[in-house]
């Protein structure tokens, strides 16, 4: 699974560009939180098997917490074990992925380059589950 991440520009009716795309890995869990709390704040939620549409006030609001997440990823270690699951069977145990903040780090700027881009031209970001 991945998430597709694109910048529309409505007006044009066209692609504009494509970001990094989310991959279901210690980058993405490690996000998850960050995703459930805009999802709180703007009714769009980042996930795995959906679509998400950030344009106008709920862009704004994507970019002010981006910054806030930005300052959670610098506390990081440089590389750590991020838990992405649970195996059930045969016996249950915690999965985790070795996740790098330098990887975090360049996930959270593309989203970020992509929503500085948006709200100056008024476009539309879409995270697309794949």
């Amino acid at each position: 699974m991945a998430i597709k991440i694109t910048l529309y520009y409505p007006k044009k009716g066209e692609k504009h560009k494509d970001g990094v795309p989310l991959e279901d890995n210690g980058v993405y869990w490690f996000l998850y939180p960050f995703f459930t709390h805009i999802y709180e704040r703007t009714g769009e939620m980042i996930d795995l098997y959906g679509t998400a549409r950030f344009a106008g006030d709920a862009l704004s609001e994507l970019d002010r917490a981006l910054e806030d997440l930005m300052e959670a990823v610098i506390a990081q270690p440089d590389v750590w074990d991020q838990k992405v699951g649970t195996l059930i069977k045969p016996e249950k145990r915690t999965l985790y992925d070795r996740t790098a903040k330098s990887d975090v780090l360049k996930t959270i700027n593309s989203i970020k380059s992509m929503t500085s881009e948006g709200i100056r031209n008024n476009a539309v970001i879409v995270f697309e589950g794949l």
